[in-house]
């Protein structure tokens, strides 16, 4: 079977191989790398080829040293504000199903907070639910809630340090 190429010459599959045979190990100069990357920069594949290289690698499972590489090559990298911003609103809306809140709930089953961690969450719900508010603050906030139609203020559920 004859195969045509991007320079025009018809070559066999047999001097295929050999051509392949030839290049096998063959070590690129920096200054080689550097011309053939200035050429690709603004010659993009088509889509055509796009789809034919997705095609090609369709279906295609990585093995467990590979997935540890890519796994081991990500960890560390802060995301972006942007980034974290499309990974919310790409689950607005979207709720667990029952069999994935049993697993996270057994995921989590026997897991504790460390003393250190208690500590920094004991601060940040006192902030977070208006500890770090004056008296006089919190007596404006109940004024406001006894003009808004009659209403009582909320019960406060904690109590103050």
């Amino acid at each position: 079977m004859k195969k045509e190429t991007t320079s025009k010459r018809i070559v066999s599959a047999e001097t295929r191989a050999k051509m392949s045979a030839a290049h096998k190990g063959r070590r690129l100069t920096e200054a080689h790398k550097a011309k053939i990357r200035a050429g690709r920069i603004n010659n993009p594949p088509s889509a055509e080829a796009r789809e034919k290289m997705s095609a090609a690698n369709r279906g295609r499972v990585h093995s467990a040293e590979t997935r540890a590489k890519m796994s081991a090559a990500h960890k560390g990298i802060p995301l972006s504000p942007e980034h974290r911003a499309k990974l919310t609103a790409s689950r607005v809306g979207k709720h667990h199903s029952v069999e994935t809140k049993l697993r996270i709930s057994e995921a989590h089953k026997g897991m504790h907070h460390s003393a250190e961690t208690r500590e920094k969450m004991r601060a940040a719900w006192s902030t977070r639910k208006g500890m770090h508010r004056s008296a006089e603050t919190r007596e404006k906030m109940r004024a406001a809630w006894r003009t808004r139609k009659g209403r009582r203020p909320p019960a406060r559920t904690i109590k103050p340090m």
